[in-house]
Order: C-alpha cells, then structure tokens, then sequence
C-alpha cells in the first residue's frame, strides 16, 4: 500500500481543529450558564424561598435616607401581601460570581459575610468594599469558586454561616457581620448597606453581638419555650411551632450535657454582627458539632435554619433571651437616638423596660 504524507497530515489536521473548537464552544458557552436551568444535585437544591423569608410581608416602608430607621406603619397580625412587589435583578452567570469572589483580599473592619441564593442581587456589597472584605457565597452555585464552597444547601444561611467560621477559625477577622444577600426586607429597619454603615464598632467591641434589627416583633421576649411550649404567639408564626420542638429534640446534641433554657429569645433573622471574641467563647468542634447536626437532620430546610435562626445570640453571648430594648438598641449600636413608637409586645408578653 502507498502511503500520501498530505491525506496522513490531513486527517490529523481535521482532528486536532475540531477538538479544539469543542474546547473554545465550552468556555463560551460556560459563561453564559443560567443556573436557574441547570439541574442540581440533591445536595445543592434551590430552597422555595429566599434566606430568612417567607410568605409574610410585614407593612414595612423602606426610606432612602441612610441616618435614619424607617417607621412601621402598623403590625400586622396575619399574612399580607405586598401591594408592589418589587422585581429582583437576576445575577447567574459564573462570571459575576467570580467577579465578587475576585474581590476577597484583606480589609481594615473585618468581613461581610453575605448567604444567597443565584437568584439574589449581591452587587450592594460593592458600596462597603473599601472598608470590609466581602464574602458572597451562592448557596445553590453548583461551580462556587473554592474560597465560597459550602458542604451542602441546607439549612438556608445557617450553611454559610458555620461553614466560614469553621473554614477561617485560624485567622477569624476581627469582625463578623452576617447576612443574607437580599439588601432589604420587611426585616430590616433600614437597608443593609445604611445599617452596616451605621454600627457603632465600638459598642461591637465592647458587647460582642448585634442585632441587624432592633425591633422586638415578632421574637421578643419569649418566642422559644422548649420545656413548657406556652409561648404566646406575636405575629403569623411561620413554623414557630416546628423550629421551638426541633430546638428541644436537638438541645443535648447542639448542646451536650448544658441544661435546656425555659425561654430562648432574640430579635430576628438571623442577620447579626458579631466581633471575633464572640465567636470563639466556644471551640471550633462545637461549631462543627452544630454544622454536622445541620447536615444530618431529616427535618425540611425551612425549619432547620429557623432552629438555628432562634439559636445565633444564645451560641454567641451564652444568653438565652437576648432582647435589648428597641429605643437602646437603636441609638446604642447605631447612633439613631431619636425617639420613636416601636410596636408593643401583645398581652401576656412582658414590655421591655425603661432605661
């Protein structure tokens, strides 16, 4: 048989461009993933709802003025729905999650530590980047850049959460402000870049745990009652029920061998800052503990992060009811001292006290 040196070289030619234009359509194609139709494991479902959220709309009107709280209207009692919804900008490509990861780099105040989901609107966290180190995991990121993995969806921002103290115990910042990656909410009494920019460091230092929101509703004084399960009930109640039993059946697990609390409270959601020292009055196993319990649990996500939701000020200053007066709150640890009507805890719940 006569061999053609030109055919040989041919055919190795056509192999080589097609591999190569295989290789160029996938790093095109992969920036312009949309996570929202990539189907992911069971470990990284979506949750059904944003962190810290649920079907409830508190009567919340947000202001653009940055010195100041925004007023509560009225408290509603029940579910109401927002009258004008307002849309969500969607950031999915892997792109603009490296982008925000590209910005992690050392900080002078500490880390902003934000749990969200592919579908949240992150890009706030560029307003506070001169001062903090910027941490926007994506929880449901099937591709997460290494410094922002977490073991598993689960739990709502309680993974993200644990997952960094865990993974920076060593060279913790010296502070710590969690949140979650939605810059407002009915939760919040302002939004996240004016609140943020607003904590009196100062009073972090000396008190080690701060609430993102000062208002007592609908947490406050006594939303927890593990032992006797008598708590009086302030607002919907969204799974309050179920997160109060998955307290009381987890206690000795989270907790070995401390006495379960007659009452377990804190302002909500799970959106705090906290200072370096806070964190470590417990031992890294202990956060293990809890983070191994977390994946472990066959109770549903949105009751899981609510345990733990009700639980942040306890594993941080070791005080089961962690209410500090609304007006106290406000003008201690964010400077916005004039007086205002805060929503008064219903009959049968204790008022906080007069300075």
């Amino acid at each position: 048989m006569i061999s053609i040196p030109g055919a040989s070289l041919n055919g190795r030619f056509r192999v080589v461009l097609v591999a190569a234009t295989s290789v160029f359509l996938f790093f095109v194609l992969y920036n312009f993933i949309d996570y929202g139709s990539v189907p992911l494991a069971e470990a990284q479902r979506p949750h059904e709802r944003p962190y810290g959220q649920s079907d409830y709309v508190a009567p919340v009107v947000l202001t653009e003025d940055e010195n100041a709280f925004v007023e509560v209207s009225s408290v509603a009692q029940g579910h109401v729905q927002s009258s004008t919804p307002t849309p969500t900008p969607t950031l999915s490509s892997s792109s603009t999650f490296s982008a925000l990861a590209s910005e992690i780099s050392p900080a002078p105040l500490g880390a902003i530590i934000a749990a969200s989901m592919h579908t949240t609107n992150t890009t706030w966290m560029h307003k506070l980047s001169d001062s903090w180190t910027l941490y926007p995991y994506v929880a449901d990121n099937p591709f997460p850049p290494p410094e922002l993995e977490i073991p598993r969806n689960k739990g709502h921002e309680a993974m993200v959460y644990l997952t960094f103290i865990i993974n920076h115990w060593d060279a913790l910042p010296p502070r710590m402000i969690f949140v979650h990656g939605h810059r407002t909410s009915w939760h919040q009494e302002n939004d996240t870049v004016s609140l943020i920019r607003s904590l009196r460091l100062p009073a972090l230092e000396e008190v080690g745990y701060i609430p993102l929101r000062c208002d007592w509703y609908p947490s406050c004084p006594a939303e927890i009652r593990p032992i006797t399960h008598d708590a009086v009930v302030w607002g919907p109640g969204v799974h309050r029920e179920d997160a109060e039993n998955g307290i009381a059946e987890a206690w000795e697990t989270l907790f070995p061998g401390v006495p379960i609390p007659e009452t377990i409270a804190s302002q909500c959601c799970a959106q705090f800052a906290v200072s370096r020292a806070a964190v470590q009055r417990r031992q890294k196993a202990d956060y293990e503990r809890v983070r191994e319990w977390l994946m472990e649990t066959e109770l549903e996500d949105d009751v899981s992060g609510r345990v733990l939701e009700k639980l942040w000020a306890y594993i941080m200053t070791e005080d089961a009811v962690r209410c500090p007066a609304p007006q106290e709150c406000a003008c201690d640890y964010f400077g916005i001292c004039a007086v205002r009507g805060w929503p008064e805890p219903p009959e049968g719940l204790a008022r906080w006290p007069e300075r």
